[in-house]
């Protein structure tokens, strides 16, 4: 089966054969040459291992993607993802062995259209990801003079507020609003780009930055920087991690790559202002001349 495409995420390349790149994933685009996982898609009936309709019935280990419910399951050496729509039918499965090179996707003939979703590249590709020490937050990235800060909270905690302050900022380039993948690199140490899905947010370029600070954002009437210890660092950051559903190897890797991460890059509990003073802070234009803060990010300030 030929290879004509593939996307490259966090430095994860996966090659699509027999089915196109879906329209929002190609500003991810990347030569197919040397990608270190190939997805072939093909018709015909999806294989359900046993036990799979039972795990739909009881939600053990099932996750939504758009319209549609998935759940991983373990049968005979390999990990299948099998996807269900809203009425309950099977319209796809995947078998994918992690230490394998190639995935193969059955999708019924009943459902042309469920070849791929969220769900399944973004499961392979976190899966990926944390095997090679990376791993995703819930949270803003923005990059200046190449150099990044990532600022990760659960729903309502500011991100996509903090992401239109930085927007104002001419010498900000925002990356994302919604979540970020910081993995590393031979060269740079960890660096941060942002994660194709959700692909509804404000803000979503492809690009990368050298990862200077990560912030454990919360709404507060000031600007209030607090450094974090270490072990209450990791479980923060970790409780705002995505992980793999289902994938329990995943998940041990991903709160390694956490404990890395905060070994090496300064970990912040940040409380944040909706208004302008946060751009102080990250050494951006503040939004009125006498704004005081009680901290400064001194590695982003020029």
């Amino acid at each position: 089966m030929p290879v004509d495409q593939a996307i490259s995420v966090a430095g994860v390349t996966l090659a699509l054969a027999g089915v196109s790149l879906p329209q929002a994933l190609r500003p991810w685009r990347a030569d197919p040459r040397g990608a270190g996982l190939t997805l072939r898609v093909h018709r015909g009936r999806p294989l359900v291992p046993p036990g799979t309709q039972s795990a739909f019935a009881h939600g053990h280990q099932e996750f939504s993607s758009g319209a549609d419910r998935l759940v991983v399951a373990s049968w005979r050496g390999h990990t299948h993802l099998v996807t269900r729509d809203l009425g309950g039918a099977i319209v796809r499965s995947a078998r994918f062995d992690a230490d394998a090179s190639v995935v193969d996707v059955t999708v019924s003939d009943d459902a042309p259209h469920a070849a791929l979703d969220r769900g399944l590249l973004e499961w392979l590709l976190l899966t990926q990801l944390a095997r090679r020490g990376g791993f995703v937050l819930n949270g803003c990235a923005v990059v200046r003079d190449g150099r990044a800060m990532v600022f990760a909270g659960g729903p309502g905690s500011g991100r996509s507020t903090l992401a239109r302050l930085f927007a104002r900022d001419a010498g900000m380039r925002v990356l994302t609003d919604d979540r970020v993948a910081l993995y590393e690199t031979p060269g740079a140490g960890f660096v941060a780009t942002a994660w194709p899905w959700p692909d509804d947010g404000a803000f979503r370029r492809r690009g990368t930055g050298v990862l200077q600070a990560c912030h454990r954002i919360h709404r507060a009437p000031d600007v209030i920087a607090e450094p974090f210890a270490r072990e209450p660092a990791v479980e923060s950051l970790f409780g705002v991690a995505v992980r793999p559903a289902g994938d329990r190897d995943g998940e041990v890797m991903v709160r390694e790559a956490v404990a890395r991460c905060t070994d090496r890059i300064p970990t912040i509990r940040l409380g944040c202002p909706p208004d302008g003073r946060l751009l102080r802070y990250v050494g951006g234009t503040p939004a009125t001349s006498d704004v005081r803060v009680s901290a400064r990010a001194g590695w982003l300030a020029t």
